[in-house]
């Protein structure tokens, strides 16, 4: 809720080590316009694997734009139409 105090050009990220509850997921998700990301640990952690933070936060706010999924997860597939 913090989040929706700062000016709507304001990105938020939120970092998380525990587990993301269906609440957390809630609120953030209700939280017009989309402007938070939600990096969960194996998030965290491929990406430092990788040694590519830049890489996956496109690809997280790819989907964050495309299918509203602020926690990035691996629901988009089923909201993808295929022809």
């Amino acid at each position: 809720m913090q989040l929706d105090r700062r000016p709507p050009t304001v990105f938020g990220m939120i970092f998380l080590t525990g587990n993301l509850t269906m609440p957390v997921l809630e609120l953030t998700s209700l939280s017009p316009p989309h402007r938070i990301l939600i990096w969960q640990q194996q998030d965290i952690e491929a990406a430092m694997m990788a040694k590519d933070f830049h890489s996956a936060l496109q690809h997280k706010y790819r989907k964050l734009c495309r299918y509203g999924l602020i926690d990035g997860s691996s629901h988009w597939r089923d909201l993808e139409v295929f022809k």
